[in-house]
């Protein structure tokens, strides 16, 4: 709360030294322009006074009660005086300008440097708030981890059984497995097409530090390798992942991915090598 009315009280300041800085501009551009009517008032002055002069000349001074009140000695003078007063009042006024300026020039910069300090400052509380706030989110949110995969060879199917629990703060819901089981050849045998197809699960709720076992008891509809492939000295590649949903319906996904190799001499089951499993991904 400290450091919000601290970023706003520089934020009105510097608004407020931008607007005195207007009130400054629009108050000089004022005195300028009356300055200007000042100045010609005074040029149109000099100019009806030398008209007036020249037709006392032409028509005879002692012909007018106007040309007598006038002095042709004091015109000159009078004229070059003003002259001078306006040139001096020009000079200071321009220096009056230069300074005003400059001064102009250092409260604008004062007050963009307060007003670019309030937006950085603003910038970095926004960013801490999204960093807590994602923080926070992954505090609480579900982590699914595979814990037990089994693999069997049942008639001529490669069935897939996992394992997994959720280590987070909340459920995960909408949990099922998707990916591809698929037949790898190698060795020296004649190749053969692949056999890949999609590996279908449940919906299931997951409780936090429940675990819970996919496969047992229900129809995964998981598809196999032919058991004869996997005889003629082939490795099947079992991979794909668990897409789940935490508690604020985003969807987060733990891949996995395993290596069936087939019974060595004198063995009977498949070992299962576990190339990469739980591995987290948002």
């Amino acid at each position: 709360m400290q450091k919000m009315s601290r970023r706003r009280a520089t934020f009105i300041a510097g608004m407020t030294i931008i607007a005195v800085l207007a009130a400054a501009v629009w108050a000089v551009a004022n005195y300028a322009i009356q300055h200007r009517q000042e100045r010609a008032w005074a040029g149109a002055q000099q100019q009806a006074g030398e008209v007036s002069e020249l037709q006392c000349d032409r028509t005879g001074r002692t012909q007018s009660f106007h040309c007598e009140m006038q002095n042709p000695a004091a015109g000159p003078d009078r004229y070059a005086a003003s002259d001078l007063k306006a040139q001096q009042d020009m000079a200071e006024w321009s220096l009056a300008m230069l300074f005003a300026n400059i001064g102009a020039g250092l409260v604008a910069l004062l007050g963009v440097l307060l007003v670019a300090a309030t937006l950085r400052q603003q910038v970095i509380a926004t960013r801490a708030a999204t960093d807590q706030a994602e923080m926070m989110r992954r505090q609480l949110r579900a982590y699914i981890h595979i814990v037990a995969p089994k693999v069997e060879v049942l008639d001529d199917e490669l069935w897939l059984w996992l394992t997994f629990e959720n280590t987070g703060n909340t459920p995960a819901y909408s949990t099922r497995i998707r990916g591809m089981i698929r037949s790898q050849k190698y060795f020296d045998r004649p190749p053969q097409p692949d056999v890949s197809k999609n590996i279908v699960g449940l919906k299931v709720p997951v409780a936090t530090g429940a675990k819970t076992t996919l496969g047992f008891g229900v129809p995964l509809q998981l598809v196999a390798v032919q058991e004869r492939n996997a005889q003629k000295g082939e490795v099947s590649c079992l991979y794909g992942f668990i897409a789940y949903e935490d508690f604020m319906g985003e969807t987060h996904q733990t891949f996995f991915n395993y290596v069936l190799h087939k019974p060595k001499p004198g063995e009977d089951s498949y070992q299962l090598e576990v190339a990469q499993a739980g591995n987290e991904a948002d």
